[in-house]
């Protein structure tokens, strides 16, 4: 199942901009006509970071997904994690300085291993937020969220920040 979700997404995420069907062109009044961005997530929507692609689907509607890979050893005991993140930016003003609700979902598989154990775990979680955006002229792109993590039983509440290029 969790690669079926992996596919769907990777197909998804390459297929939002051919998909979104443009009546208008945003470039007189969607942050600069710079519709698609590329972004490096430091302790965001997937944990310790991510690589983020997104699409303006609308003047108001960005839809995206990640990638972010955890690891860690001690001794003969080894952990790691693969988290893919989907989600949709909802955008409350269309200029370069923009506010922003988020939500989505977190799909994460695990996997640990030591000393005459071993295991691995699936599961979804879902992901809500909202935030500040500047996406320049230049194409230098910021975001910063806080966001509320909910999954496996538990919340969590989490903040990121986002640096990359929108083109």
């Amino acid at each position: 199942m969790l690669r079926s979700l992996l596919i769907i997404l990777v197909v998804g995420t390459f297929t939002f901009p051919a998909l979104a069907q443009r009546k208008t062109s945003y470039s007189d009044s969607s942050a600069s006509g710079r519709e698609s961005a590329v972004s490096i997530e430091l302790l965001g929507r997937a944990g310790r970071w991510s690589i983020n692609y997104d699409h303006m689907v609308s003047e108001d509607i960005a839809l995206g997904g990640g990638f972010s890979y955890v690891s860690a050893s001690s001794g003969s005991s080894s952990a790691s994690a693969l988290i893919i993140p989907v989600y949709g930016n909802y955008y409350f003003k269309t200029n370069n300085h923009r506010p922003f609700a988020t939500a989505g979902i977190d799909i994460v598989t695990a996997t640990v291993s030591g000393s005459g154990f071993s295991g691995s775990a699936s599961g979804v979680a879902a992901v809500l937020g909202g935030g500040y955006e500047f996406r320049g002229d230049s194409g230098f792109l910021f975001r910063a969220a806080p966001y509320l993590l909910v999954g496996g039983g538990g919340v969590a509440f989490w903040a990121g920040f986002s640096f990359g290029y929108a083109f």
